[in-house]
């Protein structure tokens, strides 16, 4: 079952690669994130309803929310919107497994939390897979192209194509 979720993670995850990537070829500037953050509000509106019925909604929590969102929706698919419009999809990939190291150093640092060895080790197995993954890829498109690196979209580099 774990495998299972692993793999369906992994495809998820390279979906919202690809994804995000089509979106920043198609949508000017950040119309793309924006949209995404306005589907996602329309989608948590049964949770607004329930709390504003449940007397819990304030000037407060309204700030909270508002400040939620926009660090850890908005700017981040908009960081990732603009990186890939100009970094290959394999780079961005293996960037962004690095992600928990980075996580993991912020929460060391800011609030004091240590990370165990196995924890640890378990951020290293992923980074370690993914860059695995990307340099396997890269050699086996070289050997297709006949040695010449493919370009960022696929073709050849040196062609053009």
């Amino acid at each position: 079952m774990g495998v299972a979720v692993g793999v369906a993670a992994g495809a998820c995850w390279a979906a919202y690669i690809v994804m995000n990537r089509v979106v920043g070829r198609r949508l000017p500037g950040l119309q793309g994130p924006a949209l995404a953050s306005g589907l996602s509000a329309v989608g948590y509106l049964p949770v607004l309803v329930l709390v504003t019925a449940d007397g819990r909604w304030d000037a407060e929590t309204l700030l909270r929310v508002l400040a939620t969102g926009l660090l850890s929706s908005v700017v981040p698919f908009a960081a990732d919107l603009v990186a890939l419009r100009t970094v290959p999809p394999r780079l961005f990939g293996v960037l962004s497994s690095t992600q928990p190291v980075l996580a993991a150093l912020v929460g060391l640092v800011l609030l004091g939390q240590v990370v165990a060895a196995h924890e640890w080790a378990g951020i290293a197995v992923v980074v370690v897979a993914n860059v695995l993954a990307v340099t396997s890829a890269s050699r086996r498109s070289r050997r297709r192209s006949g040695g010449r690196a493919p370009s960022v979209d696929g073709g050849d580099a040196a062609s053009g194509a």
